[in-house]
């Protein structure tokens, strides 16, 4: 594990299996540090519950029935949940151990692995994820990874966040800067086109309450669970902030900000009644993801940014969870 601290006594705890953000201390507005993630006990549960706050890829998210063409090339990928691929399934990174350098004059440490095709892509990335925290409270995530041959690449981070000490984040504020959803076909994968917001639960252009977004419209989720897992398109191009995340009743506050075209949405509800770090038994609604990436399924979508590249194309990109707290 790696401590990365600032002058504010804040700090980030990062491990090297997963290259996964285990735990992130910062201030809320009495002054007190308390940590705003979600994860796992000890590492013994590393392996069976590894996606809270860890790197996924090579591909994030879902390509529609595992099947995609690269230049051409028709692939037939692994495909893991409900007839797709997802989370880059046999090769996510999430269950690999990378190697690490620490940088101490950027406060940052850098960890390596190299991804040799599992999942069905049959080729070779280098993958490279530095982490820094700094002194204004900005967690910044740059991700590096060069191809030997054409390959899709849209890592992402699924960090479950939680700015209220571990309540409900269902009372959590936000705002997301997307007036639109990549439209879900049957198969819950994007398949074309865009879905607006407007009118239903999915409108976060202006700050709303989670639970009372959920609320407003029960009709509108789909089966007995209601959980967001929709794939915003962001109303701005390039360099910008996508989402804003608010506890009142901490004054945390974290901003979100990418180069990504989309950023994900998801409240996972399979939280209650399990012990997570420090012992702390999370509530049914226990934290909200906000995932940065390509939209979902874009190499077979060229309406959005492709997610491809060719060998000795480095793929980079940078995402920052800035913290800060209202008085």
């Amino acid at each position: 594990m790696y401590t990365i601290p600032n002058c504010k006594g804040e700090y980030v705890e990062i491990l090297n299996y997963g290259a996964c953000i285990h735990s992130i201390f910062v201030r809320d507005r009495q002054g007190k540090i308390g940590d705003v993630l979600m994860g796992v006990t000890d590492a013994s549960e590393l392996a069976n519950r590894s996606f809270e706050g860890t790197m996924i890829g090579r591909v994030g998210n879902r390509i529609a029935y595992g099947r995609c063409a690269i230049d051409g090339q028709p692939l037939q990928l692994e495909t893991n949940h409900m007839g797709n691929f997802l989370h880059g399934a046999s090769g996510n990174y999430a269950f690999r151990m990378f190697t690490g350098s620490i940088d101490q004059e950027a406060n940052a440490v850098t960890l390596y692995c190299l991804d040799t095709g599992e999942g069905g892509w049959g080729n070779n990335v280098d993958v490279w994820m530095t982490y820094a925290f700094n002194d204004r409270s900005e967690l910044i995530l740059r991700y590096r990874l060069v191809p030997d041959a054409a390959t899709a690449l849209s890592p992402t981070n699924h960090a479950y966040f939680n700015l209220a000490d571990y309540s409900d984040a269902m009372e959590h504020v936000l705002q997301i800067h997307a007036s639109y959803t990549a439209r879900k076909g049957e198969n819950g994968v994007p398949m074309g086109g865009l879905q607006p917001v407007a009118d239903t639960p999915l409108d976060f252009t202006a700050p709303r309450k989670i639970g009372e977004a959920m609320a407003s419209d029960p009709s509108f989720f789909k089966g007995p669970r209601k959980v967001f897992d929709d794939f915003y398109v962001r109303d701005e191009h390039g360099w910008g902030i996508a989402a804003e995340l608010y506890a009142p009743s901490t004054g945390r506050r974290m901003k979100v900000l990418t180069d990504m075209q989309s950023v994900i949405f998801f409240t996972p509800d399979k939280c209650p009644m399990r012990k997570g770090k420090r012992g702390i038994t999370y509530p049914f609604y226990g934290g909200i993801c906000l995932e940065t990436q390509y939209v979902p399924n874009a190499v077979n979508l060229p309406e959005f940014d492709s997610p491809v590249f060719h060998a000795g194309e480095a793929m980079e990109s940078t995402t920052v969870y800035a913290f800060s707290v209202d008085g």
